[in-house]
């Protein structure tokens, strides 16, 4: 009677098993996909805006530059002179997209370039700490306030950053291959990358760097030397024959934009700081406890994670610089965020068969937080500029093709959804204006504004008292003291911080 009992346990507890293995691999299999998908859905059910006026820059740069390619009419400017990427790399491909299907189609590219990064930070995961950690390390890379915002954003930060992932991605996948050719990949990877923008110089140095340690792990120094001059050579001729071949005017962008950019509004180190953490101080404390829980067996590998990671934290903080922080705060959750799902799963104690520790209800708070916290922190990012909507419909009533100069302070939106009825020449903005007044002088800056106000050059002015607030209000006081203009229209605004005003002013 004993045995019989026992042999019906065993049959029972061997079918549990199987169903739990069964359950584990249909997980295993599916939570990757449901985790896209989702980043996906929420990404375009809850974060829609007119463009942002980066995005109406490339995209409008991108057209002009097509349109010379094929010799349509396009009015000539030197796009590589000023803008933060080589403008014939991303402008061009959100260029075309934004021709085919609008500034949607151009943010789809953004958000396939993010959901690409979620899968590497997963292999990355995978590679180093294990499957489930993947998996928790893929939830807090999508739903990181950041990585929501620039999937949304047709501008050339999804791009750079899933080929810094991808070039990750092909170091680690090499330091394991027997046949080390795949490693010819990452020199054109990481040359793409900065092409793309700029500021992808400051990662250059982190798949190498990933491919030493790793290598030296498996392979010895002999193979690591192998692996790392073919590395250096594949960056190497790509960076050459790139020098050669590409537009010099590039170089001053480089300059300008990125190695030795000025900053016009210092910030001080403690705001920063707390912006920083109030973005993702949760995914930098995980990351600290992934690595302290890593012990000595995952030691370096977590110290150059987490120190690639601080990379832009470090940037930002030294030059005081907040502008373009919290996209760049996208980079360094690449390298975080998978010592941040190995402290989840080490918290919640998951192991293969299904089973949870005793902490699993605070694993699961960990990650509710972050997604929560996420989503707010897109929205509320997404959500920084004023829909244009109405201001667009407003300026295209008094917009002709070819007649009249227009003066906006949304200067690139404006002249991004106004191009079918005016040409490039017929715009002007606050960054910069230079005038020669009808004595033949020559004006730059504010006596530049006051003189061709007062002459009644601009047709159209439109203000919103927003990034150059102190401009915008010279200008206005200057349009009412001139006589010559008359507001015609007040339309209402609002964003994140508060509500405003489109002021359209028309000449007499």
């Amino acid at each position: 009677m004993n045995a019989v009992s026992s042999s019906q346990q065993l049959i029972k507890t061997k079918k549990i098993t199987r169903r739990h293995l069964l359950a584990s691999v249909a997980m295993s299999r599916w939570s990757l996909p449901l985790i896209l998908a989702s980043q996906a859905l929420l990404s375009l059910m809850l974060l829609r805006n007119t463009a942002f006026q980066d995005e109406a820059l490339y995209l409008f740069a991108g057209r002009q530059i097509i349109s010379g390619w094929l010799g349509l009419p396009h009015f000539p400017v030197s796009w590589a002179y000023f803008l933060s990427g080589y403008a014939d790399f991303y402008p061009v491909i959100g260029g075309a997209l934004a021709m085919l299907g609008g500034v949607e189609l151009a943010r789809m590219f953004s958000l396939l370039c993010m959901m690409v990064a979620t899968v590497c930070v997963h292999y990355v995961t995978k590679h180093i700490f294990g499957h489930n950690s993947a998996i928790l390390a893929a939830v807090l890379f999508a739903f990181q306030g950041p990585v929501l915002f620039i999937g949304r954003l047709a501008t050339y930060d999804a791009l750079c950053l899933v080929l810094v992932a991808l070039a990750v991605v092909l170091a680690l996948h090499v330091s394991i291959a027997r046949r080390p050719w795949a490693i010819l990949g990452i020199g054109p990877l990481l040359v793409l990358a900065v092409l793309a923008k700029f500021a992808g110089l400051l990662f250059l140095p982190i798949p190498l760097a990933m491919l030493i340690w790793c290598s030296l792990e498996r392979q010895g120094w002999r193979k690591t030397l192998l692996r790392l001059g073919m590395a250096l050579v594949s960056l190497a001729v790509p960076s050459v024959v790139a020098y050669i071949v590409l537009d010099k005017e590039a170089l001053h962008a480089v300059s300008a934009s990125t190695t030795s950019r000025d900053i016009i509004v210092k910030t001080a180190p403690l705001f920063l700081i707390q912006y920083i953490v109030t973005l993702v101080g949760i995914a930098f404390v995980l990351g600290l406890l992934g690595l302290a829980l890593g012990g000595r067996r995952h030691l370096l590998t977590g110290l150059l994670l987490f120190g690639s990671s601080l990379l832009v934290p470090a940037y930002h903080i030294y030059e005081g610089e907040l502008i373009s922080l919290h996209k760049h705060l996208a980079f360094s959750m690449i390298f975080v965020t998978p010592l941040a799902g190995y402290a989840v799963a080490r918290i919640v104690d998951y192991q293969h068969t299904l089973s949870f520790g005793r902490y699993w209800l605070a694993g699961l708070a960990l990650c509710l937080i972050t997604f929560s916290s996420g989503v707010n922190q897109a929205q509320s990012l997404y959500g920084a500029w004023a829909s244009s909507t109405s201001l667009s419909s407003a300026m295209r009533t008094q917009a002709r093709l070819g007649s009249g100069r227009y003066l906006a302070e949304d200067f690139d939106v404006c002249r991004y959804y106004l191009q079918d009825v005016t040409d490039l020449w017929q715009w002007s903005g606050l960054d910069f204006f230079e005038y020669t007044d009808k004595k033949g002088q020559y004006l730059v800056g504010k006596d530049a504004y006051r003189a061709a106000i007062h002459e009644g050059y601009f047709a159209i002015v439109e203000l919103s008292y927003g990034y150059n607030a102190a401009l915008a209000v010279f200008i206005g006081q200057e349009l009412a003291a001139s006589g010559n203009y008359q507001i015609i229209d007040k339309i209402p605004n609002s964003n994140s911080y508060g509500r405003g005003y489109f002021w359209i002013w028309r000449k007499l």
